[in-house]
């Protein structure tokens, strides 16, 4: 995390008009402080406090949810997780 171009920690106090860059799994996002809060907030409040300065385009699209097993089928046998290793190793490809 960089507050205007310098590497701080998550706690670090921002002001109005800092600018933040985030880098989360090789993705950067910057954002401006438009008025910082004095306590936490919900997602949709804390939204009206900054600004995304990355254009529409670059903004990464949404990922789909991993495959999921429906916990009535119980314990995966070792030929079902040999599956789901196989069905996994080829998604992150």
């Amino acid at each position: 995390m960089k507050v205007a171009g310098a590497s701080v920690k998550p706690a670090h106090p921002v002001h109005a008009g800092d600018r933040i860059a985030i880098t989360i799994a090789n993705t950067t996002r910057e954002i401006e402080v438009v008025a910082p809060l004095a306590k936490r907030v919900g997602a949709a409040v804390a939204g009206e406090y900054y600004r995304d300065l990355a254009p529409p385009k670059e903004r990464s699209p949404k990922v789909p949810a991993p495959f999921q097993r429906d916990p009535s089928m119980g314990r995966p046998t070792k030929r079902d997780r040999r599956l789901l290793d196989r069905l996994r190793n080829e998604r992150t490809r």
